[in-house]
This record gives structure tokens, C-alpha cells and sequence, in this order.
């Protein structure tokens, strides 16, 4: 028994840390001295505020992996040294961020500096064209959806990357892919509010993003903050309205079937001559009207089918007399609220984030169904097993309610 449930852990633990390689990032660089330029063998960085750190090599060199992507500060020490911190040091998804450290000799007991850590102007370390999107940029977009986010960036149309089609596009969430078996459709209903960055490549990806042609997109969610509570709501509601410029759309006046219920041309077409060429450019077409449907059904093999120009136009009024208003109003409700689980202290600071992401949108008119819906719910559960390891497990639900276009 213990030697299955030792299994199953270890299973559980080689899966979250295979699942690290499209969801975090790597800190890397090399302390010296500021002055002779030597390097500092023993010396500690650490990323502030977790458990993540490195000490250098006899060449000063040290390597951070596995830090989940945002905005850190990093410190460095050493016997001897003032302790150096580097604020605003950005950790992007599958990437390395290069942070070196000059160290003075100590000049008074106790002595710290603060500096604000460069940003490469050219990533040296990818050979692609990769974007980076973090939670904040998101924010300030005029967007409500991972999808529309990825569209505002160049080379971009929609989920159509570089040309190709959705289905040539792998999508990622915290590492593990989303498309549909079946049609490689990408599956990108995901809360707003559980988002902390998107990467997206466009070309240049590694061997490790199989079924992908034209681009990668990855997206890293939030987890729960061990120490404190926070949540977040966005609510976007549109009144029921009209969704189509000028009249009703069943006006029998109208564009659609003026051509089909009008007693001066629908029996004989809208080419005999009743209309003028600028009238016949504002409706339908009607091509010999309904005798020449009747006696088209009149001429062929099956009988049960003979009908006359009066019951055919009686079948088209029947067939749209159906209501083309609708009464639902179109909203978007995104939320998300994590923190600490009671009791959690004792099972490695075990935290939760939980998402929700509701959409309702009104079709212009109805059909089979009024709506379309779509709902997808998001929650993370994370625990430090070692001060040095964290288990995550993901569950996402997602339902969505609509009518096909396709035949």
C-alpha cells in the first residue's frame, strides 16, 4: 500500500515538473567583484519573497529555474559585501532573464544597495519571434478574452497566426494543450481573472510544441497567494437592443422577402418588368417567382410534391412568420478570488485560486437556440512539498452553448 501511494506521488511530482518547461522561467547571471572584476564563488542570490535562490560556482556564475513569470526583486550576498538588491526584474514565460551582479566591499556594517534592474533591448536567447503578455498589459487593452488579446499583437488575425488556420495553432494553459483531439480546434475559454501571463510564438518554436504549425500560444494562471486573500470582479452587461440597422428583418417590405410577398412581381419574378433596374438592386432576386416554381415541382417524377403558386407562396409565409426579435440582454462576467485554505498551514501552506468566466450573447435573430453561452470555470490548488517544490493541480470546466453554422 505504501509502496502505491509512493508511486502515485512521485508520478504526480514528475508530471508538475515536466509541465514547468512552457510555464516558468529562469533568473541566470554572474557575481563579481565591482572593482577587480573577480568572481565571487559561494555567494547567495535569492529571488525575495520565496524559496527560490542559487549559489554561484567558482566562476560566479548561478542559474534560478522554475521561477513562475512576474515582477520580482533579487538579492545577493557575501561575506564581506554589501548586500545588493535588483528591483523590477521581470521573469518571462520560457525565458531567461539575465541579472549580474557588481558587489562592493562593504563599507559600514550593514550596508545595502538598491538598484533597478535593465531590460534587454534584444532578447539574445530565443531564436524566434516570441510575445510576451503579462496580466497588467492585459488590463489596460480594450480586450475580454485571452483570444482577443493575442489578435491586437502583429501577424495576428483573430487565431489565425502567420495565415494559418486556428487548428494550426497549439494552445497551452499552465502547459498543457487544449485543442480538440478530434479537429485540433483550440479550446480558449478561460476566466480573465485567472491569467498572470500569455506567451505567443509566431515562428522559430522548439521541438517540444508538437501538432504546431503557424504560432504557440501559452498561458500561465494565477495561483494562490499563501498569506492573503484577493479576489477580482468584471461585469460587462449590454441591454437588450436591436442588432441590425434600419427596420425589422421580417418586414415584408423589407430587403429579404419584399421579392417573395409582393402581389406585382412574386408570381412571375422580379425580372418581369415591373420593377426598375435601381428596385431590383435593393432586393433579393426572384428569378421567375412562384409559377415557375410550380411548374418545376409540376415536371418532375414525384407527385407528392405538385403544388400550386398560391401554396407555395402560403408555405413561404408560414415558414417566416416566425418572431426575429429578441428578448436577452448580452453580458460578460469574469471573476476570480484565491488565498490561503483554512487549515492549509499544515499541509504545506496549501492556497487556492478559483475563476469563473460567464458570457451570454444575443444571436441578431433567434434561432434554434436565442443565445449564445459560455461558461468556464478555473481552480487551482497548489502546496510546497519541500521548501524548494511546489505541486500544483489544475481543474478546468467549460461548457459551451451554441448553434452550428455549418452544414
Amino acid at each position: 500500500m505504501n509502496l502505491k501511494k509512493y508511486s502515485v506521488a512521485l508520478l504526480l511530482i514528475v508530471f508538475a515538473i515536466s509541465a514547468f518547461a512552457a510555464t516558468t522561467g529562469k533568473i541566470s547571471g554572474r557575481v563579481v567583484d565591482a572593482v577587480s572584476g573577480e568572481p565571487l564563488a559561494g555567494a547567495n542570490v535569492i529571488v525575495n519573497g520565496t524559496a527560490l535562490g542559487a549559489a554561484t560556482d567558482t566562476e560566479g556564475y548561478y542559474t534560478i529555474l522554475n521561477v513562475p513569470p512576474a515582477s520580482y526583486s533579487v538579492t545577493a550576498t557575501y561575506v564581506g559585501y554589501a548586500r545588493l538588491e535588483q528591483e523590477e526584474v521581470i521573469v518571462k514565460i520560457d525565458l531567461n532573464t539575465k541579472l549580474d551582479f557588481n558587489m562592493t566591499v562593504e563599507a559600514y556594517k550593514g550596508q545595502e544597495v538598491v538598484v533597478t534592474a535593465k531590460r534587454p533591448v534584444v532578447r539574445t536567447d530565443i531564436s524566434g519571434s516570441q510575445t510576451n503578455i503579462s496580466s497588467d498589459e492585459i488590463q489596460e487593452m480594450p480586450v475580454t478574452s485571452v483570444s482577443e488579446a493575442i489578435s491586437l499583437q502583429a501577424g495576428v488575425s483573430g487565431l489565425e497566426i502567420r495565415g494559418g488556420a486556428a487548428d494550426e495553432v497549439l494552445y497551452m494553459v499552465d502547459g498543457m494543450p487544449t485543442n480538440d483531439q478530434r479537429s485540433n480546434t483550440p479550446y480558449t475559454s478561460i476566466p480573465m481573472a485567472s491569467v498572470q501571463e500569455v506567451q505567443l510564438q509566431v515562428g522559430g518554436f522548439s521541438a517540444e510544441y508538437d501538432n504546431a504549425r503557424s504560432g504557440v500560444v501559452s498561458v500561465v494562471t494565477r495561483k494562490g497567494d499563501k498569506n492573503r486573500y484577493s479576489g477580482t470582479v468584471d461585469i460587462q452587461y449590454t441591454p437588450l437592443q436591436a442588432k441590425n440597422f434600419g427596420g425589422s428583418l421580417n418586414d415584408p417590405d423589407g430587403y429579404w422577402h419584399r421579392a417573395f410577398l409582393d402581389e406585382d412581381i412574386c408570381w412571375t419574378g422580379s425580372n418581369n418588368g415591373v420593377w426598375d433596374l435601381y428596385t431590383k438592386r435593393q432586393y433579393r432576386a426572384f428569378e421567375g417567382g412562384y409559377n415557375a416554381m410550380s411548374q418545376e415541382l409540376m415536371a418532375d417524377s414525384d407527385p407528392t410534391n405538385n403544388l400550386t403558386p398560391a401554396q407555395l407562396k402560403k408555405i413561404y409565409e408560414y415558414e417566416h412568420k416566425r418572431r426575429v426579435s429578441h428578448n436577452d440582454p448580452d453580458y460578460i462576467v469574469d471573476m476570480g478570488f484565491g488565498g490561503p485554505v483554512p487549515g492549509g498551514s499544515k499541509l504545506g501552506n496549501l492556497r487556492f485560486f478559483a475563476s469563473y468566466r460567464g458570457l451570454q450573447t444575443a444571436y441578431i435573430i433567434p434561432l434554434s437556440r436565442e443565445t449564445y453561452d459560455d461558461d468556464a470555470f478555473r481552480m487551482n490548488l497548489t502546496a510546497d512539498l519541500t521548501p524548494k517544490t511546489t505541486l500544483t493541480l489544475s481543474g478546468n470546466w467549460g461548457k459551451t452553448q451554441a448553434v452550428s453554422t455549418t452544414g
